[in-house]
């Protein structure tokens, strides 16, 4: 599979207006949208956009029962990189073949225009979100 690219750097955070301020007066980031509740993740995600730099999505845990929440009570900080992918299905074939497990099997992502996205874990590199680009 060669086509794919980083969409966003995920960071699971306590606060997004706090976070958000630190991306913005330290590294010049601008907000680019308001921020989205993903009932299905139980959390409220804020992007934020810069020239050079890649895409930063801030994942906020809205409840314990968020499958962020155990990252937030381990201090936060990134949490994943999200890649876009042309097929999803054959995104997922491809990094199951290297080793990667399928963790959320694809969904509508609220913060990516109800897209499909899911999640895969390899344990030498951690998470990775796949997001279906028409």
């Amino acid at each position: 599979m060669k086509n794919f690219k980083v969409n966003h750097i995920g960071y699971v955070v306590e606060n997004l207006a706090e976070s958000a301020n630190v991306f913005i007066k330290s590294f010049q980031y601008e907000l680019i949208n308001p921020e989205v509740i993903d009932e299905l993740q139980d959390v409220t995600l804020q992007f934020l956009l810069h020239k050079t730099l890649p895409t930063i999505e801030l994942i906020m845990p809205n409840s314990e029962k968020s499958p962020s929440y155990n990252s937030l009570k381990k201090g936060g900080g990134i949490n994943h990189i999200g890649y876009d992918v042309e097929n999803i299905y054959e995104g997922i074939k491809y990094f199951e073949m290297n080793k990667f497990k399928l963790i959320k099997k694809p969904l509508p992502g609220a913060a990516h225009d109800n897209k499909l996205v899911c999640f895969l874990y390899n344990p030498k590199i951690g998470l990775i979100e796949l997001v279906e680009e028409e």
